[in-house]
């Protein structure tokens, strides 16, 4: 039995042999020619058929293509919103970490707050934020002065009045002062601001630093000098200080403290030490403060 070259029509040699125009190709068998219903070899060629299933073949083969084509498209698009979201979560996480360095004024501290974790109860999360940037307390005017005591107002020598005030201590004038009664222990002074200040250190004139114009008597030696105080803050914390009580040591005497933000600095007197006969003047027993300089 013979059959036809499928790509030239030709017909196969009876042994079985492959066409050569097309090597490889096996024998397409027919029927005998006696049997074949009278009509053209061509009507039903082999190359027609072989062709319409390689054209099956190559549409199947292009809609793989377009099928593939459409997947890769689409890991393209879930890639480049991987990248995206990658991108606003690194930029949040560095804007956040620029957020803690300190500048200017501030003061380069952090707090540190527990949450407890919304899947296991007993864990823990603790990060580290950055302490608000606060101004300097000597670049601010205080907003309110007050005091727990304050002596009846006096003259001088020639006769004029002075009064003694909590805020006569933060005048900037050093021959007024803020004046208690006897030896003032446990009275304060308290400066206050209407937002929170940085604090570094605390200057006080620890007595009434005038000179009488009329008659000279140094009131500085010859009323009462506070020796030791407590400076207290808003948040809580304290510090103790003492001061030189010598009557010629008339200046202002700094404290310096850990800084700290705070809206108020209050000064309570823990002891103070009798003033001296001057100029023929009796030692008064009033304490004061000349000035008190928080910065």
């Amino acid at each position: 039995m013979s059959g036809f070259c499928p790509v030239c029509s030709r017909r196969l040699p009876a042994s079985g042999a492959p066409c050569q125009c097309v090597p490889g190709f096996a024998v397409v068998p027919t029927a005998p020619a006696s049997v074949l219903p009278a009509m053209s070899p061509r009507t039903v060629s082999p190359q027609t058929a072989w062709s319409q299933t390689a054209l099956t073949q190559a549409a199947a083969a292009r809609r793989h293509a377009d099928r593939m084509t459409v997947v890769a498209a689409c890991s393209v698009v879930l890639a480049v919103a991987a990248v995206v979201a990658v991108f606003v979560v690194w930029t949040r996480s560095s804007s956040a970490s620029a957020g803690q360095a300190s500048s200017g004024s501030g003061v380069a501290a952090t707090w540190t707050s527990t949450t407890t974790s919304s899947y296991e109860d007993t864990s823990t999360t603790t990060t580290t934020q950055p302490v608000p940037r606060f101004p300097t307390a000597g670049g601010v005017a205080p907003s309110s002065v007050s005091a727990s005591c304050v002596s009846p107002p006096g003259k001088d020598a020639a006769g004029t009045p002075f009064s003694y005030e909590a805020d006569k201590a933060v005048d900037g004038y050093s021959d007024t002062a803020w004046r208690c009664d006897s030896d003032g222990v446990g009275q304060s002074l308290t400066i206050g601001y209407s937002s929170p200040v940085l604090v570094s250190s605390v200057s006080v004139v620890p007595g009434f630093a005038k000179t009488d114009p009329f008659d000279g008597t140094d009131r500085y030696r010859q009323c009462r000098r506070i020796a030791g105080v407590r400076l207290s803050f808003s948040d809580g914390t304290a510090v103790t200080a003492t001061f030189d009580t010598d009557p010629g040591r008339r200046g202002a005497q700094s404290v310096s403290i850990p800084t700290r933000a705070t809206s108020s600095v209050t000064l309570t007197i823990l002891s103070s030490v009798p003033g001296e006969e001057d100029n023929r003047k009796l030692p008064i027993d009033k304490v004061a403060i000349s000035e008190m300089t928080v910065s």
